[in-house]
């Protein structure tokens, strides 16, 4: 999942590559901002910004865009 994610999108740090291990797992906010240490805004803001990366529209669900890879 990983190295299929590094190979498309070769601009995604450590980090963004960890949170999108955790999505895919289906783990909610509280409890990745528990694991990273950090708050749950945080999280959100980090979602936000993968999403960007991503390039995915408003419509496209996160969890399930990383579900399907």
């Amino acid at each position: 999942f990983i190295s299929k994610l590094k190979n498309e999108f070769p601009e995604l740090t450590e980090n963004e590559l960890h949170l999108s291990s955790l999505l895919r797992l289906k783990l909610n906010t509280k409890e990745i901002a528990s694991i990273k240490n950090i708050s749950p805004d945080s999280v959100k803001v980090m979602r936000y910004r993968l999403r960007k990366k991503f390039k995915l529209d408003r419509n496209v669900n996160l969890i399930e865009f990383l579900q399907a890879y």
